[in-house]
């Protein structure tokens, strides 16, 4: 008996049906994998957030402390070193340099190739404080700034860092988030309805994708922030822009300061997470 074999239109039909079905699932797996990239960075912010409670629980129930100014600027206390900067204070609860890389993160140098994000020269590396384990990992999460500096609680001028009973409201308080340097920068806005930093989007963890080594050339990279405070007032201008600089989907991860993660749209990535603000003219 002859065998009949498959015609020339009957080979077309199956390639392209299969075309088809390539068409509607490679997507889904790309959703799938990013999600999957998601649920990893939201592990490392919460093992984060969780390394801050139990730093604050040995330290007296205050934050990490590191003052720009005496430790990296002109002032005369500490300068150029890290020991109290948060990555390094909270690591011997963490014990994991990986933890501190996003696999979402298009930014993969480790803090000896970027120079902790350009505050330091190649000499300075090795007597800088930063812990060994850290000098060949890629940081990709940020601090609150506020938080670190004493901002939040009006310590930003004493040397001394914020306890957690100075929260109003932890549970909306920004602590660790996806971030394209080590700190958030800003500051607290008022209680006032009216003070504009309540709409101000924190752009270092709303977008956080920018170019690679866009931290050392502010003026040329996007959505970096490069007006006074890093505020900047182009953003809604330039949404769509922005808005394909956020690392998982429209969003980042957050870590607050009550130890829990969660997605959050990059336009809801507000100043008032700095201090939990939720009353009159918040935004959150």
């Amino acid at each position: 008996m002859k065998q009949r074999g498959f015609t020339l239109i009957e080979l077309l039909v199956v390639i392209a049906i299969i075309a088809i079905l390539a068409a509607i699932l490679f997507p889904v797996f790309a959703q799938a994998r990013a999600k999957a990239r998601q649920a990893s960075c939201t592990s490392n912010v919460k093992q984060l957030s969780l390394g801050v409670m139990m730093y604050i629980q040995d330290y007296d129930e205050t934050f990490p402390f590191w003052n720009w100014g005496d430790s990296y600027g002109s002032g005369s206390l500490h300068a150029n070193h890290f020991e109290s900067f948060w990555v390094n204070a909270i690591y011997p609860y963490v014990k994991n340099g990986g933890v501190y890389a996003c696999p979402s993160s298009n930014d993969s140098s480790t803090t000896q190739q970027n120079l902790m994000w350009a505050w330091l020269s190649s000499g300075q590396i090795p007597t800088s404080g930063i812990q060994p384990a850290l000098l060949n990992v890629p940081i990709n999460y940020g601090f609150s700034e506020p938080l670190e500096s004493g901002n939040v609680c009006g310590n930003d001028g004493n040397h001394s860092g914020c306890r957690i009973a100075s929260l109003n409201t932890p549970a909306n308080t920004l602590v660790v988030a996806d971030c394209n340097t080590g700190l958030t920068t800003g500051w607290v806005p008022s209680t006032d309805p009216n003070d504009p930093l309540h709409h101000y989007i924190i752009s270092r963890v709303a977008y956080p994708n920018i170019p690679p080594g866009c931290w050392g050339a502010t003026a040329t990279c996007g959505a970096t922030q490069v007006d006074v405070g890093d505020y900047r007032s182009d953003i809604n201008a330039n949404y769509p822009i922005f808005d394909q600089q956020t690392r998982h989907s429209g969003g980042n991860t957050i870590g607050y300061a009550d130890g829990h993660a969660k997605f959050l749209r990059d336009n809801r990535t507000t100043w008032d997470l700095f201090n939990g603000y939720t009353g009159p003219g918040s935004s959150l």
